[in-house]
């Protein structure tokens, strides 16, 4: 089963390359020069080849000095600013969050700004990049004051401070010193255009998508992570503030590399992840049902009554509450290491924060009843992260205040898998439900239909959906599209009250 999602998955990245290569050999061949698909493929592949395409010099400069690099700069940043705008959101949790939330345009448009009135156009991708670097640092400087690490609300009030400072700052210069020909290439770039874009423009782009995109790529998993909360992140053995820290960075790094190219080109981070959630869902990565959560901890008698809320509310098939003992880690093969903020710490502790990092690393520490001690200095839980490791990669672990550890086995099978499908299919049937304004207690004749993946998982489950979607009766047949569900699967669903 998980062969078939991840083989609808790989069709629907293959249909969507398609349509953005078929998109952009229409853009090529569109334009006033009026020239042919033909004329366009000859003098694309004379470059290429190094022969001679037998068009006239200026309508393959047209092509190849001003079409593609338009296009293919075009492409990058679309795609650079829409991955931007997905972790964005990912990570402040917030649905209206985009690339430019940490003042990045603004930072950007301060610095291209400058160099065109100084009249050094050829320093404006730099300057513009220099820009949103230092307004991404201000951003991060003032979400962090106080030590208190860098909570998203904290986070989207520093960037709409300093994108407000940014915006005012770049209208007074322009206001007291821009005229004549400064004042319409300022106006241009802060609107944003693609028309001066050339091979460079392109390298830049590319290069950026291609160095910092495809790290972002892989950290799905994390900004799923993300989208529960700090608390669950970490239960889940994400450092926290460390990967928020990592992904902010590397989120301006590829917004500040578009927008050197491009200008503050708007909409696109905002609007572009909502419309992908529309095709292949919600998630960064699919949640599926995980076998098993072991909770160490001090008094697991007390936990007992509550294992099957938790098993519930994490979509976990089975918890076992263990007594925390003092070989409980290396029983389980874990691993902690300490490691001390130094700017949290500082302010309070003055020159002892220096022996408690030497103690954080000699392994001079301890944790004992949520206080951390490193060489007798005793820790706020602002100024230390407590970070796990597991010896089976498989497994998940975060430290419990109270004391002890969960572990959380995030391994999956083809049962598993099916089983998180049909919630999927859960979860849509109640929004037809809504959609159709049934009450809550109204029972359903409910037809669903899917591809053979999602048949088999929700004939598997028919029961579960049946009981959870109040349906009397459950119709399975044969349909192409409709709701995305598990890995690659979709469902058609037809609700109608008993």
């Amino acid at each position: 089963m998980r062969a078939a999602g991840r083989t609808g998955s790989v069709a629907l990245a293959i249909v969507l390359a398609v349509v953005l290569c078929a998109s952009l050999a229409v853009a090529a061949v569109l334009g006033t020069a009026g020239l042919p698909p033909t004329a366009v493929l000859d003098a694309v592949l004379a470059r290429l080849t190094g022969a001679a395409s037998g068009l006239d010099p200026l309508d393959e400069a047209i092509v190849w000095q001003l079409r593609l690099p338009r296009i293919l700069t075009a492409a990058a940043v679309g795609a650079g600013l829409a991955l931007a705008g997905a972790v964005m959101q990912a990570v402040t949790r917030n649905r209206l969050a985009d690339p430019y939330l940490l003042g990045l345009s603004s930072g950007a448009s301060v610095g291209a700004v400058g160099v065109l009135l100084l009249g050094v156009g050829l320093l404006l991708p730099v300057a513009a990049f220099a820009g949103a670097l230092a307004a991404l640092a201000l951003t991060l400087v003032i979400a962090s004051a106080g030590g208190r690490g860098l909570e998203p609300g904290r986070m989207i009030l520093a960037g709409v401070a300093v994108s407000a400072f940014g915006s005012a700052l770049t209208s007074l210069v322009i206001f007291w010193t821009a005229t004549g020909d400064s004042y319409r290439e300022i106006v241009s770039w802060l609107l944003g255009s693609l028309a001066g874009a050339r091979w460079p423009a392109v390298a830049i782009a590319a290069g950026a998508l291609l160095v910092v995109g495809v790290p972002l790529l892989r950290s799905a998993r994390t900004l799923d992570a993300f989208a529960f909360g700090d608390t669950a992140a970490a239960a889940l053995g994400v450092p926290v503030v460390r990967t928020r820290w990592l992904l902010m960075v590397a989120t301006a790094l590829l917004t500040g590399a578009m927008v050197s190219v491009s200008g503050a080109i708007g909409f696109i981070g905002l609007v572009v992840p909502h419309a992908v959630r529309l095709v292949v869902g919600a998630r960064h990565r699919r949640l599926l049902p995980l076998a098993a959560l072991t909770v160490v901890t001090n008094d697991p008698a007390a936990l007992e009554p509550f294992a099957g809320i938790i098993g519930d509310e994490l979509n976990v098939k089975q918890v076992v509450l263990e007594a925390l003992e003092e070989d409980s880690l290396e029983r389980f093969g874990i691993t902690r290491t300490l490691r001390v903020n130094a700017r949290a710490a500082g302010p309070r502790i003055g020159k002892q924060v220096q022996a408690a990092i030497k103690a954080s690393k000699s392994g001079d520490w301890s944790a004992d009843g949520g206080q951390v001690v490193a060489g007798g200095i005793a820790l706020e839980p602002h100024e230390y992260e407590l970070d796990l490791a597991a010896s089976d990669p498989a497994a998940a672990i975060g430290f419990l205040s109270s004391g002890g550890f969960v572990l959380l086995d995030t391994a999956t099978t083809p049962e598993l898998e099916a089983e998180g499908l049909a919630r999927d299919v859960i979860r849509a049937v109640q929004q037809a439900r809504k959609e159709a304004d049934l009450d809550v207690s109204d029972r359903i004749l409910l037809s669903l239909g899917s591809d053979d993946e999602g048949r088999m998982a929700i004939e598997r489950h028919r029961d579960l959906i049946a009981a959870e979607t109040l349906a009397v009766d459950v119709t399975i047949g044969v349909a192409i599209g409709g709701v995305p569900v598990g890995d690659g699967s979709s469902v058609v669903i037809g609700v109608v009250k008993a």
